[in-house]
């Protein structure tokens, strides 16, 4: 499912550094609107790869233990 219209208008802005005020400034769109969108969408790319790290990790550590154990029954 893709972004709608005015999600792809705001993120494009978002990602270019626009602040919130600026977004609405130049979209037109309500600042409750464009604050609501960028909160949605808001990845914080550093801190996903360190989720997906850790939950790597502890997936490795689960495998190793069940082996331990005897492997899956």
């Amino acid at each position: 499912m893709g972004l709608y219209p005015t999600e792809a208008a705001v993120l494009d802005r978002h990602d270019r550094g626009e602040t919130i005020d600026q977004i609405t400034r130049a979209t037109g769109f309500r600042r409750e609107t464009v604050s609501n969108i960028v909160q949605r969408f808001h990845v914080n790319l550093a801190q996903d790869a360190r989720a997906e790290d850790a939950v790597r990790t502890q997936t490795t550590r689960l495998g190793e233990l069940v082996r331990q154990a005897g492997g899956h029954r």
